[in-house]
């Protein structure tokens, strides 16, 4: 199975972050789903997550599933990004928190993206969905 990014379908940061990982994953690598999707609701069964309660992205990579901050620190490498691409290097230097302190940045903005980036009425799904 390719890597699949889950992420929350009506949030617009999400979306955002979809657009910008399509745009500079030039091998194709990463397919995405929403977390609203059947297939999250069957990765969930398997992988015994609920979906519907994430506040956080799900990266399913090689039979594993990596949740929040850790999804997006495996980011960069999974797409094959230059050290010196601004990406990698913003990741790089979010990489150079402690570990907690990763965790908690992210969990604070994802309590609060909503609030701050808004809410899409439809899911802008970009390409490299899966069968």
């Amino acid at each position: 199975m390719p890597p699949l990014l889950l992420f929350d379908g009506p949030c617009a940061l999400c979306n955002r972050l979809l657009r910008i990982l399509q745009s500079v994953d030039r091998r194709g690598e990463l397919q995405y789903a929403s977390l609203q999707s059947e297939t999250a609701e069957q990765l969930g069964q398997q992988f015994g997550f609920d979906p519907q309660n994430q506040q956080s992205l799900v990266l399913v990579l090689q039979g594993e599933t990596l949740f929040g901050h850790r999804a997006v620190k495996a980011l960069p490498a999974l797409l094959g990004l230059a050290r010196l691409h601004p990406y990698r290097l913003m990741l790089g230097l979010y990489s150079l928190l402690p570990d907690a302190w990763q965790a908690g940045l992210y969990r604070f903005v994802a309590r609060n993206r909503y609030k701050w980036f808004g809410r899409t009425e439809v899911c802008e799904l970009p390409g490299r969905q899966p069968h």
